[in-house]
């Protein structure tokens, strides 16, 4: 076995796709061998009923992902399944309310917190992308003939204690004019 070598853990894949028996049984045979020895499952969906202590230890934070990354992309403009609110400040509480009452703390502090990794869209990507979605919107109403178009710059800084990340959101505003777009 794995343990025997050195391994302190196990990252399994896809991992809500077995059956709650055999991670009872996986769980068992490891902390016999070391009940230090950690179990993360990954699953894309709700893993509450995982982690319960008879199965994984942790899970990876989907959900907490996909919140923080429509929080900081301002993608309430399409509300998420479950939304009760446009705004983004809103959306996002409501959304970490439901995930403190779906998990233990303890659950929430062990998940690994990622923003991006091999399976999903990197961080950058995915800020990037609700930035091209406005630039194409700002370009779209600049290219009517009839229209003149107004700019406004709101600017958002979330600092974390090692990384700044500053997003500058540009929206626009048509007004009819006689005069060539601006």
């Amino acid at each position: 076995m794995w343990l025997g070598y050195g391994v302190d853990g196990f990252r399994c894949d896809v991992a809500n796709e077995m059956n709650f028996g055999f991670w009872r049984a996986f769980r068992q045979d490891i902390k016999k061998v070391n009940p230090l020895a950690w179990i993360i499952g990954e699953a894309w969906h709700e893993a509450s009923c995982f982690v319960h202590g008879d199965q994984w230890d942790a899970t990876y934070a989907y959900d907490w992902r996909d919140a923080t990354i429509a929080f900081l992309t301002l993608a309430s403009e399409v509300k998420p399944r479950g939304a009760l609110c446009r705004s983004p400040a809103l959306e996002y509480a409501y959304r970490m309310t439901n995930l403190a009452m779906r998990y233990q703390p303890e659950v929430m502090s062990g998940a690994v917190h990622l923003l991006g990794s091999h399976d999903t869209g990197r961080i950058m990507t995915e800020l990037a992308r609700g930035e091209f979605k406005r630039l194409r919107l700002s370009q779209a109403s600049r290219s009517t003939p009839s229209t003149a178009t107004t700019a406004a710059t709101t600017s958002s800084t979330i600092t974390t204690t090692t990384t700044t990340i500053t997003i500058t959101t540009t929206t626009s505003s048509s007004s009819s004019s006689s005069s060539s777009a601006i």
